[in-house]
């Protein structure tokens, strides 16, 4: 039973977290679209900004920073 609540746990943070990068990425579009404009830049450019911050996200914690 204790094994079943903590596997729902793990699950839901896993949900959470995904939810949370991919509003990291919305927020990353309204900074970058912009600039994209203003700079002329090709859509491949941002599109690949995203992949390396889908990584970054990955392989980091990104809600806090450490000093």
């Amino acid at each position: 039973m204790l094994h079943n609540k903590l596997r729902a746990l793990i699950r839901l943070n896993r949900y959470n977290q995904y939810q949370y990068t991919e509003r990291r990425i919305a927020e990353l579009l309204d900074v970058i679209k912009p600039v994209k404009y203003e700079l002329n830049l090709p859509d491949n450019v941002i599109e690949e900004a995203l992949v390396l911050f889908r990584q970054l996200a990955s392989r980091h914690d990104l809600r806090g920073r450490q000093d």
